[in-house]
Order: C-alpha cells, then sequence, then structure tokens
C-alpha cells in the first residue's frame, strides 16, 4: 500500500500532533547553520606564491578545490554521491558566480593554522601584515569538523617574548584554486535530531577582502542517496550548504563589503575585524553588522484577533533591494526578511519562508527547489561575486504580487486578492484531508510555476497557534469539514469566531498556508514517486498512473476538473489525487 506523505518533512516543529492525517518525514530543517567557534575561524590570510597581480575590479573565476574526509570516502555509494550530487552542485556555483576582488592570484592557496584560544596579533614580516599566534598555534588545525591537511597549512606563525617566530612545515596547497570546500559525513552532535541534514560554515577569510577561502560541509550520516528521489533532496542540501560556506551567512554579514572593497560595517584599525561588538542569539555569538547590511524594522501583521508589531529583520543591501522592488513589483519595499522561527541554525540565516517558499536558501527543503534572482543578489552584495543572472532559475513564489505580498501578513494579503475577485495563490484556504475516501480523492492544484502540484496544507493542531499567526474564522458557528474553504478573518471578532488550532503545517512560513508537494512512500518508507512533473522516475508503473499522467522536462502541471473516477469492469473507483496532474502540451 503506498501513502501520501508529505514533501517538506515537519518534525522540527515537534508538531507530530497532525489531526488531517498527514504523515510526517524523517527530515524537515534540512540546515543546521550558525554556532560557530570564533576562535577556529582564522581571518586575515595572506595570500602567497602569487602568481600575478590582477586590476582591483577585475574578475576570476571561482575555482573550488574539494577535500574529502575519510568519514564520507568511506560510505558504500561515496562515487556515485560524489559525481551525481557534490560535483553538480560545485559546477554549478563555479559557473554562477565569479570573483568580484582578487588583487592576487595565488598560484597555490595555503591556509593559515588556528591559534591556541583564538589569540592572534598582527605584525609586519616581510614587508607583509600577518596574522601571529600570541601562545603558539594548535596541534590540528580544523575546518568545522574536519582535519586540515599539513600540506594545505603555511607555517605555524607564533610571537616568543615578543619577537616574532616561524616553525614547522610549510605545506605544498592547492594548486589554481581560489576557495577550499572541506566535505565530510560525521555523526556530530548536531545530527543527533532527525531534523538536521547537514550544516556548513566557512573557516578561513582573506585579508584583503574577507572572503572566505575555505569552508566545509559535513552532511549527516544516513542522508546522502543517489537514487533519484534523494538524489534531488542531497542536491538541494550539497548546493545550499555550499552557498552558506561562500557567504550566505549571518556569522559574515559584519564582512560584507561594497563594490569598491570598503567594508559595510566598520572595523577596529588595530584588529581590522568588525567594530561593533558581538550579535547574541540563538546561532550562538556573531560579529554585530551595521544598518546597511541588515535592519530591524517593525511591520504591520493583522491576524484574525486584529493588528500587531511584528519584528521584522530585512536585508538592505542595495542590490538585493532593488531586484526585489522589481521582482515583487513593489517600489516602495525597504528590505526582504530574513527567517523569523526562533529556531538555532535557522533564525535569520536564511530567508524568510512566506516569502520566498521554494527558494534554494529557505531552511526547509522543497523538492522543486529554484535559486531565485534575490539570492543572488544577496551574494553580489557580499562585495566578493558577480553572479550570473542568466543561470538564476524560474523561480515564481510571490512574483508580481505587490507591496500586501512583500511586507504584510498573509492574511492580509489574502483579503485583498479576495475582496478584488482574485486568487490568494500562492496562498490556500481549504481544510484537505491526507487521504482520499470513497468519494472523493486527495484534492490538488498546482503550484506556482506550474511544475508540480500540491495540496493546501492547511492543518488542525493540537493547541492553539498564537494570537498573531490566526487567520481563519467560523462565522456561523458550524462544524469545520474537510476539504472545505475556511473563512478569512478580518481582524475584528464581532460575529467571528476564531480557529485558533487552524494553520499552515509549515511554522517558518508563519504558519500561512500554501499548496504543498506530494511525495509517496512504500510500506518500508522508500521514496516511490513525486508530484514534480520534470522527475521522468515518476510513475513507471501504469497500474498506479490512474491519471495518464507524462513526466518529464517537458510537462508541466495542469489543473483539471474534480470527481474524475476510474471504471473496471462493473466496479466504480476514485484516483488516490485529483484536480491536477502533468502533462506534456
Amino acid at each position: 500500500m503506498w501513502k501520501i506523505k508529505d514533501i517538506i518533512l515537519l518534525p522540527i516543529f515537534g508538531v507530530h500532533l497532525i489531526i488531517s492525517g498527514l504523515k510526517s518525514d524523517r527530515f524537515s530543517t534540512m540546515c543546521h547553520h550558525g554556532m560557530i567557534n570564533h576562535s577556529e575561524v582564522v581571518t586575515h590570510v595572506v595570500s602567497s606564491n602569487v602568481q600575478k597581480l590582477i586590476r582591483r575590479n577585475a574578475q576570476t573565476e571561482l575555482r573550488i578545490h574539494t577535500h574529502y574526509d575519510r568519514s564520507i570516502k568511506s560510505l558504500k555509494n561515496f562515487q556515485d554521491i560524489k559525481r551525481d550530487v557534490i560535483e553538480v552542485a560545485i559546477e554549478f556555483w563555479e559557473n554562477v558566480l565569479l570573483l568580484r576582488q582578487s588583487h592576487t592570484v595565488p598560484s597555490r592557496l595555503t591556509l593559515d593554522r588556528v591559534c591556541v584560544d583564538g589569540a592572534t596579533k598582527l605584525m609586519t614580516f616581510d614587508n607583509q601584515l600577518l596574522t601571529f599566534c600570541v601562545n603558539g598555534c594548535v596541534e590540528w588545525t580544523k575546518c568545522g569538523p574536519i582535519n586540515i591537511p599539513v600540506s594545505h597549512l603555511n607555517q605555524c606563525r607564533f610571537i616568543y617574548n615578543g619577537t616574532s617566530m616561524i616553525s614547522g612545515h610549510k605545506g605544498e596547497g592547492i594548486y589554481r584554486a581560489n576557495f577550499i570546500l572541506y566535505i565530510s559525513s560525521l555523526r556530530t552532535h548536531r545530527c543527533n535530531t532527525a531534523k538536521v541534514l547537514g550544516y556548513a560554515a566557512h573557516c578561513q577569510l582573506e585579508a584583503n577582502t574577507d572572503r572566505p577561502m575555505a569552508g566545509y560541509i559535513n552532511f549527516c550520516p544516513d542522508t546522502l542517496s543517489n537514487e533519484y528521489n534523494d538524489k534531488m533532496r542531497s542536491l538541494f542540501v550539497a548546493t545550499h550548504e555550499i552557498l552558506h560556506s561562500l557567504g550566505f551567512s549571518t556569522s559574515l554579514f559584519a564582512f560584507y563589503r561594497d563594490k569598491q572593497n570598503r567594508p559595510l560595517t566598520p572595523r577596529d584599525p588595530i584588529t581590522f575585524k568588525p567594530a561593533l561588538g558581538w550579535y547574541s542569539g540563538k546561532n550562538g555569538q556573531v560579529y554585530q553588522w551595521s544598518d546597511n547590511v541588515v535592519r530591524t524594522v517593525n511591520r504591520t501583521w493583522l491576524s484574525a484577533f486584529g493588528t500587531f508589531k511584528k519584528l521584522a529583520h530585512i536585508v538592505v543591501l542595495p542590490t538585493v533591494v532593488r531586484i526585489a522592488r522589481s521582482f515583487y513589483n513593489c517600489p516602495n519595499l525597504d528590505g526582504v526578511e530574513l527567517e523569523d522561527e526562533d529556531d538555532a541554525g535557522v533564525y535569520l540565516t536564511h530567508w524568510e519562508k512566506r516569502l520566498l517558499e521554494n527558494d534554494l536558501m529557505t531552511a526547509t527543503y522543497t523538492n522543486s527547489f529554484r535559486i531565485s534572482p534575490i539570492t543572488l543578489a544577496m551574494m553580489e552584495d557580499t562585495g566578493w561575486y558577480i553572479p550570473n543572472y542568466a543561470l538564476s532559475q524560474s523561480f515564481s513564489w510571490g512574483r508580481g504580487r505587490g507591496c500586501t505580498f512583500a511586507i504584510g501578513s498573509c492574511l492580509e494579503y489574502m483579503l485583498e486578492q479576495s475582496r478584488g475577485g482574485h486568487p490568494i495563490t500562492p496562498f490556500c484556504q481549504q481544510l484537505t484531508s491526507s487521504f482520499h475516501n470513497k468519494n472523493n480523492g486527495l484534492q490538488v492544484s498546482c503550484t506556482p510555476g506550474e511544475e508540480s502540484y500540491g495540496f493546501c496544507n492547511l492543518i488542525e493542531y493540537s493547541k492553539p497557534l498564537p494570537d498573531e499567526y490566526v487567520y481563519f474564522v467560523n462565522t456561523n458557528f458550524s462544524t469545520v469539514t474537510l476539504n472545505s474553504e475556511i473563512n478569512l478573518g478580518t481582524g475584528t471578532l464581532t460575529n467571528q469566531y476564531p480557529l485558533v488550532k487552524l494553520g499552515g503545517k509549515i511554522a517558518l512560513a508563519n504558519y500561512c498556508p500554501y499548496h504543498q508537494e506530494i511525495e509517496w512512500e512504500d510500506d518500508v518508507g522508500k521514496s516511490i514517486a513525486n508530484t514534480h512533473c520534470h522527475a521522468s522516475t515518476n510513475l513507471k508503473d501504469p497500474h498506479h498512473n490512474f491519471k495518464l499522467e507524462r513526466f518529464g522536462m517537458d510537462s508541466v502541471c495542469v489543473e483539471h476538473s474534480p470527481n474524475w473516477h476510474l471504471i473496471n469492469g462493473d466496479s466504480l473507483f476514485v484516483p488516490p489525487v485529483e484536480g491536477a496532474g502533468c502533462y506534456t502540451v
């Protein structure tokens, strides 16, 4: 028997108590970014073995060298994962991003050793300003949980009795690379929860630009696979985590620079590190960024209970704002919100799910993930990269939806659309059963972009939601039934009863309901098929292809009328899913 399971994997929020019967998956938040130990991050790394000097504003290719830890090389399907997942993700970013600032191109890239307790001092040596360790170098220099080979490292530079000293072996470095990515599959403490698929960060920053020169990804064991449905999930994790290590990170906000290579956050004149102190949050301590990068603003937030003030952390970088204004069709947009769900590894270090649902840099896996131009704009505004926007992928979520969508609550947007006689896409208001019955199949609709279909993920929770996230009401005090359209609140409770347990299944999206893709699994939990139209492996067995669907790169989602029936002799059957399907047109 096949069972329908939701594709966005929910245990992250502890919401296993779903009355609609949707089965929670073993994966939810795929990323546990953050919690960087700054004593293990090396800044002011000077490129050595210089091959040639280039102009300040010249561009050069991003060249990523990968070093695989034995923990990932020991996986039985390592070669397949390396070829089909990791190398594909790396090649994508090498094609999309050029380096903006690269004062020197090293013939061989070498990294610095980590200092004991992170204690460093800048000193002039051989006419260069270099980092020296106050208390000596640690025995093993790591990048995240991974030991860096000695062949990748410079000699230990340290201070003894006030004198600069150098000792140890100097590694040969990596030829013609400007970023080293260390990759492992270790069962660290961050992998002790089923919701974490992997995590990544930078570990060494270049002296002249603060650009990350090295970073790591740790894939939690049992999350990597090259089987088609799981491979797409693995590819998402790899592509997502690489971008964290390249620059999309709260811990790097204070290091961003403008196009003239000037720091956007003030620097200490002695250490050259950010000078605004520390920001402490769920992700640990990071350097405080300036208001030139991210600002905190008050948003007006409408719920069924009325109007609230909601804090939003918005990216105000110039390219992000310019592209977002055009994308959302909102000339007054002041910035793009970062994720406000207060969960470690998620908060402020991803895009707000409500606004950019299936963008690569939201915190949950979505089968039809895309790289939006807003994410590429973020990488441009780091000051380190020039993106090829022609390679950004077709992204439809929120496109052209206006300022109410981009700034207001989803309830305010849905009311505005309804009053104007327009669809409330990309949100929805149907309370849907996850299993078909003898009269009706699971009701689905096309997702934005028409590359997949899904169910409205409006569900009933076991406990009331926070007042600001209650969007639906009962106006006649009758029983709310499945497969029905639920009334929207208006902000006044006159003759309205707030449905305090109804909300979208994804808390990251501020409990706003939307059509969520579906994945089928067999009795042992193996993925069988999904509702992504481009997945050519879907429904190969004609005995399960009840709607005569066609899957492949030329297929799109087409909505059709409900109440299709299957006839087998004298028997009449209802298909398990109805309302939309994938077809070639």
